[in-house]
């Protein structure tokens, strides 16, 4: 399959398990209490770890820094510094009342569309892509798991997964994907991010 064919796959993949749909949500704003802050956008970019932030600084770029994000941004980068320096999460939303129908207002244009895939593709697929071709992942569905992996734990939690499982080797990617897809699950539920049945 071809990289914008995988591309593809991967974000509706994603888009599924992060919004309910194949349908990419451009709009979707929501706080579901997980020390994230809001969640937002295509995939689910937080206030809380500085990737909503991303984002509105790319689309501000474009249309100028007056624009429906303007009174949320001194929040919004204090929000995205303390996430950096730490390493954690700055879910804190005070400050930001009103600020999904900023998101919601801003998605019906092009220019915050773009600004979402831009930070989708820099942030998340292509760094992704490279810890797969690292990890010497081929298959379109192994890829689009290591991307999956990087939305949800980000690149550093990805790359300490592959480390623990170790690079797949050639034919076998299929038992390497599911000990792959095993230290994920139980890297999540130690972090209280899943379920155990």
């Amino acid at each position: 399959a071809s990289e914008a064919c995988v591309e593809n796959m991967a974000l509706k993949l994603t888009s599924v398990y992060e919004t309910s749909s194949q349908q990419l949500r451009w709009d979707v704003c929501v706080n579901v209490n997980d020390a994230h802050g809001f969640s937002a956008g295509i995939v689910q970019f937080t206030t809380g770890t500085g990737s909503a932030q991303a984002v509105i600084s790319a689309y501000t770029r474009t249309v100028g820094s007056t624009n429906e994000f303007t009174p949320y941004m001194g929040v919004l980068n204090q929000l995205a510094q303390a996430a950096q320096a730490t390493g954690g999460l700055a879910g804190d939303v005070s400050g930001l009342t009103g600020y999904c129908d900023a998101w919601r207002a801003a998605s019906a244009k092009q220019a915050f569309r773009d600004a979402q895939m831009e930070v989708f593709s820099e942030n998340y697929w292509k760094p992704s892509q490279d810890l797969s071709s690292a990890s010497n992942v081929l298959t379109a569905l192994g890829r689009s798991q290591v991307f999956d992996s990087t939305i949800q734990l980000g690149l550093e939690g990805t790359r300490q997964i592959l480390s623990r499982v170790g690079a797949a080797v050639g034919g076998r990617e299929a038992a390497w994907l599911q000990s792959f897809l095993d230290e994920r699950r139980a890297t999540l539920i130690g972090m209280g991010g899943a379920c155990e049945f």
